[in-house]
């Protein structure tokens, strides 16, 4: 039976792993390269069609594909970890809901599912993107529906905006 400080030290790792994607996905839909740039070793590698290359090269390319669009959000869901000392072979679940202009300008809604496949290192008790593989399953894409004037029920809103204009970092620095 595995010591209590065992199973601690097991949980600490998965929670880590968890938070690493976790601050992808915010740094993805609030265009915050700098935190982007935390979840990966520099060594790492990205392949998420179209792009394959450094994460490096792969946070430039991001930076100008998501400025082109309007708003993104990635959700995560089901996460398999498989820890073998200081790597970790991840699987996590994702949809990501996008609203972009064609080419004619007019807006429309990607929804994308899939899942990142990753490989993750620990280096002085920190976990971070080695390899990353993007699978997608599943993709829809829809006209724009929505009355962004008159906003949700009627109600005028103000979207969540990006970095470092977003209400969130009020609290997370």
């Amino acid at each position: 039976m595995p010591k209590i400080s065992e199973i601690s030290a097991q949980l600490a790792d998965r929670e880590a792993i968890r938070d690493c994607i976790y601050r992808y996905c915010r740094a993805i839909d609030r265009c915050d390269f700098d935190l982007l740039a935390s979840v990966y070793w520099p060594d790492a590698t990205e392949d998420h069609d179209p792009f394959f290359g450094t994460a490096a090269d792969f946070i430039a390319f991001a930076k100008d594909m998501l400025k082109s669009m309007d708003q993104t959000s990635h959700l995560v869901g089901n996460i398999l970890i498989q820890i073998d000392g200081g790597t970790a072979y991840v699987e996590t679940y994702i949809r990501a809901h996008h609203r972009l202009p064609r080419k004619n300008g007019e807006r429309h809604d990607l929804v994308t599912a899939g899942r990142y496949i990753d490989v993750m290192k620990r280096i002085d008790d920190e976990w971070r993107i080695s390899a990353r593989k993007v699978v997608r399953d599943w993709f829809r894409e829809y006209p724009d529906s929505a009355d962004w004037e008159a906003g949700v029920f009627g109600n005028p809103f103000k979207p969540g905006a990006r970095f470092p204009d977003d209400p969130s970092y009020a609290i997370f620095p």
